[in-house]
């Protein structure tokens, strides 16, 4: 737990100090606005009580700095009279306490976002705390599988359908007994957060500057009362919240708050000068009306977009975000790759991998014979979330040197069909079976040539001057790799028991006494699926057995 303030301006019910404690377990976040530092103990007591009665359980420990706020006659009776064992962190040592440390910059993070969007002045800078924390809360998190601290705590997932944009117009049922027939049947209101004690939203009314719980409001989500009046050419920025904060969640604010404020419709509007050159005209542009219609090759493929004109209607921040999600640079070529450590690994353990296999022997080409180039391709894999998984160096065959009926004959192979995936994964999903992923490392690399290649040593390879490679089995980039691949992997599976699908080649199913069991190849992507993991045990091993074999478990992340 933690205290942070004062903060120089209060909040709408006059707070200035936030606790924050955070449950180590399920990473779930509670926080409190609190006008003074004496109010610590009282709090803490009451919070105890909380956690007793909602979750029958009871605090252990508690993990604080040496605050004056928390080393009192108040707070260590609370502990001693529960039981609690209250730990401190050393002198200058925020480290010790790191967790709520650095959940405070999370908190503040998204609270400073929920303010900068909605264009709130600081005195909102409480309800956007509040805020934050109920949806850090409500948000999946890497530390805990993707799970989320509700479904941690609660034991059941939360719902989001009730979640609405913080600082946007709404408007609230008038609830007040007596109205006559020409009252306002509804409040202008902006969404500052949500009740705790009730199912309501909590709104700030903008005629009356108060606060209101309300359960029937209408939403107008990209509407934003304030940002007209904090438009930069009308007024001047608004002060920042500091980089130190905190989280809170449950108290009540006061209707009674000070009024800094006017309600948009009392501004001008800024007037526009029509002599202005730069103002457009108004005579229409011409433009087609011929119809464009989608390729129809796109049909066998999922296509979130068939063009990239929306990205353009972007405004520039969110542009610029979107660049940054592809800042990872991948080396172009093999002299550019070994300045990186990481890339050096990778080009090794490719090396390795090829060795190990023996994919080629050192010889001297014949006469009469030409041999084809190869090269390196570098590429960093990526898991779902995002994040890098491993840095991949891949030896690639030129293969567009192969001629055709010398060094190359047949080269189709097949891929599973969109609509099989589809199929697959909805039966899986209605008899309720256990699916699993595998990833066959270097797959190019088992099937066996029928055709003589020479290829030159690769770069980083140590090969006598004059000798060339003679390719003993397949290598990426070779017309005919995929398919010896493919070839390789169907005899390994028919001898297990498996039958091929005479509609997709890639669908393999095999019936045992026990049941189906089936098996799904995209180039060396598989998927097992059956009733239960033993069955899908006995597939892996003899797998395992024949090539070398990356248990991904249960799918989740597929091509």
């Amino acid at each position: 737990m933690d205290l942070w303030g004062p903060y120089t301006a209060p909040t709408l019910s006059g707070c200035s100090y936030v606790l924050t404690l955070l449950d180590d377990y399920s990473r779930s976040l509670w926080t409190f606005l609190l006008k003074h530092k004496s109010q610590v103990p009282n709090t803490l007591k009451q919070f105890c009580n909380l956690v007793h009665t909602q979750f029958h359980t009871r605090i252990q420990t508690l993990i604080s700095d040496n605050g004056s706020e928390f080393l009192n006659q108040e707070c260590r009776a609370i502990c001693r009279d529960l039981g609690i064992i209250h730990q401190t962190s050393c002198i200058y040592s925020p480290h010790q306490n790191g967790r709520i440390e650095r959940k405070h910059r999370h908190l503040l993070n998204v609270a400073r976002a929920l303010l900068f969007h909605a264009s709130l002045p600081t005195k909102f800078w409480g309800d956007a705390i509040l805020t934050a924390t109920y949806l850090i809360n409500r948000t999946p998190t890497k530390i805990l599988n993707w799970a989320t601290p509700y479904e941690k705590l609660h034991g059941y997932p939360p719902t989001y359908d009730h979640l609405r944009t913080f600082g946007s117009l709404c408007y609230a049922t008038n609830t007040t007994p007596h109205k006559t027939k020409f009252h306002s049947r509804a409040f202008k209101c902006i969404m500052i957060g949500y009740a705790m004690s009730q199912k309501a939203y909590k709104v700030y009314d903008l005629d009356n500057h108060s606060v209101l719980h309300s359960r029937d409001v209408h939403f107008y989500e990209s509407v934003f009362p304030f940002a007209k009046i904090n438009d930069p050419s009308t007024s001047s920025p608004l002060p920042t919240i500091p980089i130190h904060a905190d989280s809170l969640l449950n108290p009540t604010l006061d209707a009674n708050a000070p009024q800094d404020t006017l309600p948009v419709d009392t501004l001008p509007h800024p007037s526009i000068d029509h002599h202005s050159p730069f103002v457009p005209s108004s005579i229409p542009i011409r433009r087609s009306h011929r119809q464009k219609h989608k390729p129809t090759w796109l049909n066998d493929f999922v296509a979130h977009s068939t063009d990239s004109s929306l990205f353009h209607c972007c405004n520039t921040t969110y542009m610029s975000f979107l660049a940054s999600l592809s800042m990872l640079q991948e080396p172009k070529s093999f002299s550019e790759a070994v300045k990186h450590v990481e890339w050096r690994d990778a080009i090794q353990a490719e090396l390795d991998a090829l060795e190990q296999n023996q994919t080629w022997k050192l010889t001297t080409l014949p006469v009469h014979k030409r041999p084809i180039g190869c090269k390196w391709v570098f590429k960093t894999k990526l898991r779902a979330d995002g994040s890098v998984e491993r840095y991949k160096a891949r030896l690639v065959a030129k293969g567009f040197n192969q001629i055709e009926g010398i060094d190359c004959t047949d080269n189709f192979f097949p891929v599973a069909k969109t609509v099989t995936v589809r199929l697959f994964l909805t039966l899986v999903a209605a008899r309720g079976w256990v699916l699993h992923q595998l990833d066959v490392n270097n797959a190019f690399l088992h099937g066996y040539l029928e055709e003589d290649i020479y290829m030159t040593p690769p770069e980083g390879y140590s090969a006598a001057p004059g000798m060339v490679c003679k390719l003993q089995r397949s290598l990426y980039g070779l017309k005919q790799a995929s398919r010896q691949w493919n070839a390789e992997l169907t005899v390994k599976l028919t001898d297990f028991g498996f039958s091929q699908s005479p509609h997709d080649h890639c669908l393999f199913t095999k019936d045992t006494p026990v049941g189906l069991m089936d098996l799904l190849v995209y180039v060396d992507d598989i998927l097992i699926a059956a009733a239960s993991l033993s069955k899908i045990k006995l597939v892996k091993d003899y797998l395992h057995s024949l090539f070398t074999i990356k248990d991904i478990g249960p799918a989740r992340y597929w091509v």
